[in-house]
């Protein structure tokens, strides 16, 4: 199995967030990306969702500190669906999000309408050490959907080592 802490050092090296960023967490799973991001977030927050309602419990728990400070807050719902009202986040990220990585196209410009002008978005897939990343055309493809909704950029970052086996795509927003 990935190393937890080699697989979250990873996500927030490529997420690379600054002290006052607005984060958005798709997938959120138990909360343990969000705890060491809040640990950088100086007057930043996160917002976190995931669709499971017992993931969700167990982030809020698990961070219990973070929102009772009100830096960061755990939702319940599909990312697709859920009502952020009229938030922008100056970065984004997912890892292992089926959804990203197979139906881009649908995904992407959902995302895109909640980042500010300049946001950094991320999208990792990781294994276990030594699996294969995810075939070249699954990121080509995510990479297709960031430029057509307005990214620039987007990068492809593999990794293969002794912690970590995966794959990111990075892009920043271009649009005004």
């Amino acid at each position: 199995m990935t190393s937890e802490p080699a697989r979250m050092h990873w996500t927030l090296a490529v997420l690379d967030p600054k002290p006052a960023d607005r984060v958005l967490e798709i997938g959120c799973g138990h909360g343990a990306a969000a705890t060491l991001l809040c640990e950088q977030l100086e007057s930043g927050s996160l917002v976190a969702l995931d669709r499971s309602a017992k993931m969700v419990a167990a982030a809020s728990k698990r961070n219990a500190g973070w929102v009772e400070a009100g830096r960061a807050a755990f939702i319940e719902g599909s990312f697709e669906d859920v009502d952020l009202g009229s938030q922008r986040f100056d970065r984004a990220f997912a890892v292992n999000l089926a959804l990203f990585w197979k139906r881009p196209g649908r995904a992407v410009p959902v995302l895109a309408r909640l980042l500010a002008p300049g946001a950094v978005a991320c999208f990792l897939w990781q294994g276990p050490p030594g699996s294969p990343p995810p075939a070249a055309d699954s990121a080509q493809a995510l990479v297709a959907a960031l430029e057509a909704a307005g990214f620039a950029a987007p990068e492809i970052l593999p990794r293969h080592d002794a912690e970590v086996s995966g794959i990111a795509v990075r892009a920043s927003m271009s649009r005004p």
